[in-house]
């Protein structure tokens, strides 16, 4: 599989048409394509778009499993998963003594409990932000208000890194800004969805809770650090919902969340 065979729209670079004459200095530009569509975030949230998403997922690193490229290797980047024993340098921007509290326990944890399990995991170069503004949703033709994936943006963030870390990753930002159900059923229906083209290897479904948990504190750990630089209200974005799904996520039992997930993926099975 490529992602020519996708078939799903992607931003592609373009050659540059015609150059003009600038001021003396140094700039980086890059053009890309225009992608029609709506950004998941827009529209209502159902667990037939989670579904597509866990198949988008699946189905984007099957297509880069060829990929190869000098680019994409040794990347270290403080937005990696395997990064989050990094935060412990930015958590005092968290001033809430609570929050900073689960922020650590969610680090330390990651750093006991999952990074001394990750070498026999599966890895390849992955997407590394499969987040609700990087997906494209378009409206069924005749079915107003029905939406399926239609298109992925920003393949900027590219790199090597374990399969485990893109799912977890992808499943975090749909329970953030998630209305429509309970935000601890949304992974079940992801997981439904991407089992469909990558059969869940049980060593990484076990890590799934820590995994998502550790996104989720990344992303509000770097942001309070960035708006504690720069204090810039989009930077608080995941804040506005993230500190109460990462509390539900972090005082559900790994046993009753597993159980869970489970059972809705297996309702998918007879369907």
């Amino acid at each position: 599989m490529s992602l020519e065979n996708l078939k799903i729209q992607i931003s592609e670079p373009l050659d540059v048409a015609a150059a003009k004459d600038h001021p003396t200095g140094q700039y980086i530009v890059r053009l890309l394509s225009f992608v029609p569509g709506k950004i998941l975030h827009s529209v209502p949230y159902t667990k037939e778009l989670f579904f597509q998403v866990g198949e988008l997922v699946a189905k984007t690193d099957l297509a880069l499993a060829g990929f190869k490229h000098d680019g994409i290797k040794g990347v270290d980047r403080i937005w990696n998963l395997n990064a989050v024993p990094k935060l412990t340098d930015f958590v005092y921007a968290i001033e809430d003594e609570q929050k900073r509290s689960l922020s650590v326990a969610v680090i330390d944890n990651f750093k006991s409990n999952v990074l001394p399990l990750l070498e026999p995991l599966e890895s390849g170069p992955i997407h590394g932000d499969f987040n609700e503004q990087n997906i494209l949703v378009t409206e069924e033709e005749g079915q107003p208000g029905k939406f399926y994936l239609s298109g992925i943006l920003d393949f900027g963030d590219v790199h090597i890194n374990f399969y485990l870390f893109e799912l977890a990753i992808a499943i975090c930002y749909m329970m953030i800004e998630c209305q429509s159900m309970n935000i601890l059923d949304a992974p079940g229906h992801v997981l439904a969805g991407y089992n469909r083209f990558r059969l869940i290897p049980e060593n990484e479904f076990t890590l799934l809770k820590d995994c998502i948990a550790a996104r989720l504190s990344q992303s509000l750990v770097l942001g309070a650090y960035s708006y504690s630089q720069n204090p810039d209200p989009y930077l608080l974005t995941t804040s506005q919902r993230g500190w109460q799904c990462l509390k539900m996520l972090w005082d559900c039992p790994k046993d009753e969340l597993n159980k869970r997930w489970r059972d809705i993926m297996n309702s998918y099975v007879n369907c």
